[in-house]
């Protein structure tokens, strides 16, 4: 029978992380719990050898040491594309928590062109748990997560209603911030441009947007949202349509900066001034949105967080397989004010 980091942990009393970083040399161990531990390896004849050498590939990866990171979405096309943007800030934020524990993340990203596609598979590698990031998921997928009988943890989106541990930025709070602030510069006729249908962020921030507006007694019409790609030129599009059904509009929400600044962009074309006829407000603070013209008033979120508390709550499935609370974490949100609006 192979002894896993596991094995350990139960016979020296300690935690599967504790077992993984004193077998990694990693610091922060005292030396007592870090002698004990090395004790145990050798006397259940563990091969710590195999910790030390190059970095490990999924076929040779023991599932003891294997995290499985799901990348869903729409915009990725085959495996070896990188996430950009929100996911692959969650991603570093995964990594870096994994890396410190000795555990060997592995990322696979399947495209979903179809949500409700029902052949979902998994990558055939060994792994003990899941992380999945992304926000379009369907009851298919879900279903396939929960037959793995694997803990799994979302990050960066909900599957609500159904049950899950979840984390995700406060877009809630962040969009009604952004609908106070505009009705404080005295914008009344607020339209949205939000994100995919088929993301649960998008609708987090629609049902946000549209409590704002209830919120300070402001008028809402269908013609007052419409969706986009999460690209610029999408959004681009898209404004000129939003424009076209409601030229009185004197405020616009983006569902993310790229969005705003493409926005923007057929704003001005239009022959409207940003702030003076229109204030424009995105989500996320990446950089582009300080050096966009005029600079943009957006939503700080810590994406990086997110992927954090995804991987310490994957961390505590594991250590515990008796925990069988679901937590819904979210990170804060705060604006960013600037030219924009």
């Amino acid at each position: 029978m192979r002894i896993t980091q596991s094995d350990i942990a139960r016979r020296a009393n300690v935690s599967i992380s504790t077992v993984s970083r004193v077998l990694n040399n990693h610091p922060y161990v005292d030396e007592r719990t870090r002698a004990l531990i090395q004790q145990t390896a050798a006397e259940l004849r563990y091969p710590i050898e195999h910790l030390r050498g190059a970095p490990k590939q999924a076929e040779d990866t023991s599932a003891d040491d294997m995290i499985l990171l799901l990348h869903r979405s729409n915009y990725y096309l085959g495996k070896n594309t990188k996430p950009t943007g929100t996911d692959f800030e969650i991603i570093q934020g995964i990594y870096s928590v994994l890396s410190d524990l000795g555990l060997e993340p592995y990322l696979y990203h399947t495209q979903r062109t179809d949500v409700e596609k029902k052949d979902v598979e998994l990558p055939r590698v060994p792994f003990r748990g899941m992380i999945v990031v992304g926000g379009i998921q369907s009851e298919a997928f879900i279903d396939v997560l929960c037959q793995q009988n694997k803990p799994f943890v979302m990050a960066g989106a909900h599957i609500l209603p159904r049950q899950a541990n979840c984390v995700m930025v406060d877009s809630l709070h962040g969009i009604q911030a952004l609908v106070e602030h505009l009705v404080e510069r005295g914008r009344r006729r607020i339209g949205m441009v939000g994100g995919p249908s088929t993301t649960s962020t998008s609708a987090e921030k629609y049902k946000a947007y549209r409590l704002g507006l209830a919120v300070h007694n402001l008028p809402y019409t269908p013609d007052q949202f419409i969706s986009a790609d999460f690209d610029a030129e999408s959004a681009y599009q898209q404004t000129f349509t939003l424009l076209k059904r409601k030229p009185e509009l004197d405020a616009i929400i983006y569902a993310t900066d790229d969005t705003a600044i493409g926005g923007m962009r057929a704003i001005m074309e239009t022959g409207r001034k940003v702030p003076d006829d229109i204030a424009v407000t995105g989500f996320n603070n990446y950089d582009n949105a300080r050096f966009a013209n005029p600079s943009l008033t957006t939503v700080e979120s810590n994406m990086r967080m997110v992927g954090v508390l995804a991987a310490e709550r994957l961390c505590q499935l594991l250590e515990n397989p008796h925990d069988h609370r679901t937590w819904l974490s979210l990170v804060p949100s705060s604006i960013v004010i600037r030219e924009s609006t």
